[in-house]
């Protein structure tokens, strides 16, 4: 059923279009009639019809605005205009593209037929283009995942212009902080001698990182989570809260170690300057990965022992150099070398990330923290937490209960 609003200032004009237009297509119901313009305007706001029959006669309309505005303000309304036969063509030439068509007085059927002709083959038209808009709709809605991705590969790669990026982030609902968290993340694969069982256990050691990420940056309120096309994780989110951000890192690393049994490589930028640069902050981050890929594996081994051994209080570096078979002397060195960190350093900041989620939990002490993360005092944890997030653990509870 098709909406029809006529306006015109003649009453008996009004009555015998609409008993015309009613005739002539029973989908077509009159719902409105209006004696000016401005209340015409009104109508077609207020009851938003498909179709509006109004007087092109200046007298009525007073402004040539009044089309401009019903265009506007009445939702994808289709304009018939009433004139004088022998105005047609001034008129035609006056209002154009505003008017589909014209319905000439006096009124006689095969002028109004013709006029509505028009009409209903341009409502059946529209009609079909909105089913195309829902169903294109629905499919961007089913798709949106995968086109985020592939719009993020080509973003990382610099194959995208300024131009296509400023189109391409709201239509893909890409919510974007003036200050962008960029992680990678490469997994670390463990050798075995069988390549069909590698290639196997890459994917499925690739999807169970993309699943780790995801639940550890949760806080972080994550825009996009993807594979690259190294095979790395790749994520965005905010960079706030600042503390998270920081740590988010070695989260990773962690729960990579404690449930998947493997170590994963992480590297973080923050992105200023809008996304446009990202793919010089992600080049980046790769280059470091690819710096640490190439660690010894006697520093990769040596990550994942203390990421798995890091709560017994005892943990030292000769324990360390023993599973190794090492002297302590050379482990530390290559830690230092390769990591920027001695031994000490490395157990701290491992424990200290792992107290950052303890430390939500308001009901635990700062002692019983400390011991169940590897400290054997409170003093030990507050000095290790200082050291490495400038802040102490005291403060942090009091950020949390103040938030």
């Amino acid at each position: 059923m098709w909406n029809v609003l006529i306006a015109d200032r003649n009453p008996a004009l009004r009555t015998a279009l609409k008993e015309a237009i009613e005739i002539y297509d029973a989908d077509l119901q009159v719902i409105a009639e209006a004696a000016d313009a401005e209340l015409a305007l009104e109508v077609a706001i207020s009851e938003q019809p498909d179709i509006v029959v109004i007087s092109l006669d200046e007298r009525f309309l007073h402004d040539a605005s009044v089309l401009d505005r019903l265009h506007a303000d009445a939702v994808d309304c289709v304009v018939v205009g009433i004139v004088p036969a022998e105005a047609r063509e001034e008129a035609a030439r006056s209002f154009g593209p505003s008017v589909l068509s014209m319905i000439e007085i006096p009124l006689l059927r095969d002028r109004l037929e013709a006029a509505f002709a028009a009409v209903m083959e341009e409502l059946e038209n529209r009609l079909e283009r909105s089913k195309y808009v829902a169903w294109a709709s629905r499919q961007l809605e089913e798709n949106l995942p995968a086109l985020q991705d592939r719009f993020m590969l080509e973003l990382l790669n610099g194959h995208l212009s300024d131009i296509e990026i400023k189109d391409m982030v709201p239509f893909l609902n890409l919510r974007l902080p003036v200050e962008i968290g960029l992680i990678v993340v490469k997994p670390v694969e463990k050798a075995t001698s069988q390549a069909y069982a590698r290639v196997i256990g890459r994917h499925i050691l690739q999807l169970a990182v993309k699943d780790l990420v995801e639940e550890t940056i949760e806080e972080l309120k994550p825009i996009v989570v993807f594979f690259d096309d190294k095979d790395n994780v790749v994520a965005l989110t905010s960079t706030e809260p600042r503390i998270t951000w920081k740590t988010v890192g070695e989260s990773i690393s962690h729960k990579a170690q404690a449930g998947l049994k493997n170590t994963v490589l992480v590297s973080q930028r923050v992105v200023a300057g809008g996304i446009e640069l990202i793919n010089h902050f992600y080049d980046d981050a790769v280059a470091e990965l690819n710096r640490q890929t190439n660690y010894t594996t006697y520093v990769l081994f040596a990550e994942a022992y203390i990421q798995k051994n890091y709560l017994d209080s005892t943990l030292s570096l000769q324990d360390l150099a023993d599973e190794l078979d090492l002297s302590g002397s050379y482990i530390s060195r290559i830690l230092k070398q390769e990591l920027g960190l001695s031994f000490v350093d490395y157990v701290n900041r491992v424990r200290v990330n792992r107290a950052l989620q303890l430390l939500n939990e308001l009901e635990r002490s700062p002692e019983e923290i400390a011991r169940l993360v590897g400290f054997r005092t409170a003093a030990a944890l507050a000095q290790a937490f200082e050291k490495v997030l400038a802040i102490t653990p005291d403060d942090y509870r009091k950020g949390i209960i103040s938030s």
